[in-house]
């Protein structure tokens, strides 16, 4: 689960503006799973980065199951400071 302070900033990374306003007025919903464990890829004083593996799936809001309307793989840097969450980064490929 992502927490809702920064899956805005997470899927801003990878769905242009007027995509996420089409998710939002067509009631689609956005979910993140993890694909690989958490792995911690640097480490400073006050901070560690950690590299985070998943994907986004859309799915229809209006249906019932919800039906998957999209996937996408996601490789993300989550900066962490005093431990806290500060900023969410597009990974390496």
């Amino acid at each position: 689960m992502v927490d809702k302070g920064y899956f805005s900033d997470l899927v801003a990374l990878y769905y242009p503006s007027s995509r996420i306003k089409e998710m939002k007025d067509r009631k689609e919903i956005q979910t993140f799973r993890l694909t690989q464990p958490i792995e911690m890829v640097e480490k400073m004083m006050n901070s560690e980065n950690y590299g985070v593996v998943g994907e986004i799936t859309v799915k229809s809001g209006l249906t019932s199951p919800p039906a998957v309307l999209s996937t996408h793989s996601v490789n993300l840097v989550v900066c962490v400071m005093y431990g806290k969450i500060y900023k969410v980064k597009k990974g390496s490929p």
